[in-house]
């Protein structure tokens, strides 16, 4: 006990920097990189997403497809210029679904 006690007394700087080390990992280490995503953000947007979608097929109902796919790619230009080439070409293929384009370009807009 002795020793240990001594060496303890020598060589005080060891221990505190394991307990310095340890709290800078454990609090360090646990910070998400990004945006913060809750349960409740998490909801608001697929909500946000629900409601495009059924604006959507309103609007398909109301005026036709084709006008609906014209009004959505007009509402959502914002999402359509920042998505990548993979994206738009996605986008594309859902152009002749207006309620699937509306939630595919809502997810894209965060």
């Amino acid at each position: 006990m002795r020793k240990a006690l001594r060496w303890l007394a020598d060589h005080w700087y060891v221990p505190l920097m394991l307990i310095i080390g340890l709290a800078a990992f454990l609090l360090g280490a646990r910070r998400p990189s990004g945006p913060r995503r809750t349960p409740i953000s998490d909801t608001r947007r697929e909500l946000a997403v629900i409601k495009a979608g059924t604006a959507a097929k309103v609007l398909a109902k109301e005026r036709g497809t084709n006008a609906a796919v014209d009004e959505v790619m007009h509402a959502k230009t914002k999402s359509l210029d920042k998505i990548t080439d993979k994206q738009h070409r996605k986008a594309e293929k859902l152009a002749r679904d207006p309620v699937a384009l509306a939630r595919f370009l809502e997810r894209l807009s965060d």
